[in-house]
């Protein structure tokens, strides 16, 4: 979870039913902390959405990280009978209708198919700070076994 801007931004796994069948999805929100004497005592949602897709295809183990000016990125994996185990990322500006992301870009796309049957649940992203205005973030797929791919993004 991450604090910025009076929110708390959170990312979770989940099951959804896409319409055809449930597949894994990434549950994400914003609540807003109403805070006394030091504690957190109760907490509205500020706005929440899911990214997910259609078939068999899986959004899996997102990452999210905040700006400082509210702007979201999120790192996922996405997988599905057809795409090897692969790397994808979402922002959402605060200008941006409550709720969404804007389109799913892949960070790394697989080619190479995977025996490894675990999955998915090695993400990370993290801010380095307003002067330089960076989300970087990382996550795995697959390149015939488990690897590690790093990028940035500047918004």
């Amino acid at each position: 979870m991450i604090h910025q801007q009076g929110l708390i931004s959170f990312a979770l796994e989940t099951g959804l039913n896409n319409g055809t069948q449930t597949v894994p999805a990434v549950f994400w929100g914003q609540v807003q902390p109403t805070i006394s004497g030091g504690k957190i005592t109760g907490a509205t949602i500020f706005q929440s959405g899911n990214i997910h897709f259609s078939g068999d295809r899986a959004a899996s183990f997102g990452a999210l990280m905040a700006t400082s000016s509210g702007n979201l990125l999120m790192v996922f994996d996405t997988m599905s009978s057809t795409i090897d185990p692969s790397i994808m990322y979402a922002t959402r500006l605060t200008t941006d209708a409550k709720g969404t992301f804007e389109a799913a870009k892949y960070l790394k796309q697989a080619t190479t198919p995977t025996a490894d049957s675990r999955w998915g649940d090695y993400e990370a992203a993290s801010y380095d700070g307003s002067s330089t205005n960076n989300t970087w973030f990382s996550s795995e797929y697959s390149n015939g076994d488990w690897a590690t791919f790093i990028g940035k993004v500047h918004f």
